[in-house]
């Protein structure tokens, strides 16, 4: 999915839903959105520990989850920016979210999961 069409078409998140490996029930292994306009996945690739970003989302070798997710403070607003990040070996590694309520975090592919990194200014 292009990052376009997300900042662009979605609407206000509605929902976030966290699934994780079922040996590794701790750590987040992809998210489910659910926004107004359209619903996406950020889910880890365990291949290459690369996050992807789509519409689809094959759940049936995860579990979903209840871990706290940075989404859930963002539940009603819009997302006004996104970014994708790729390290210095060319892999995409994390993505960055800024929703209209001045929330902003990245999530990042570290060690078979993805980790949620608040942005605060200084």
């Amino acid at each position: 999915m292009e990052l376009s069409k997300l900042v662009q078409h979605a609407g206000k998140l509605e929902d976030a839903k966290a699934y994780s490996f079922p040996e590794l029930e701790g750590e987040i292994a992809a998210i489910k959105l659910r926004f107004q306009h359209l619903s996406c996945a950020v889910q880890l690739l365990e291949s290459t520990d690369e996050i992807s970003l789509s519409e689809h989302i094959d759940l049936k070798d995860l579990k979903e989850s209840n871990a706290s997710l940075i989404f859930h403070n963002c539940v009603g607003s819009e997302l006004v920016w996104c970014w994708s990040m790729v390290n210095n070996q060319g892999y995409l590694d994390g993505l960055k979210f800024q929703f209209l309520n001045d929330i902003a975090f990245e999530l990042v592919a570290i060690a078979s999961s993805i980790k949620q990194l608040k942005v605060t200014e200084s």
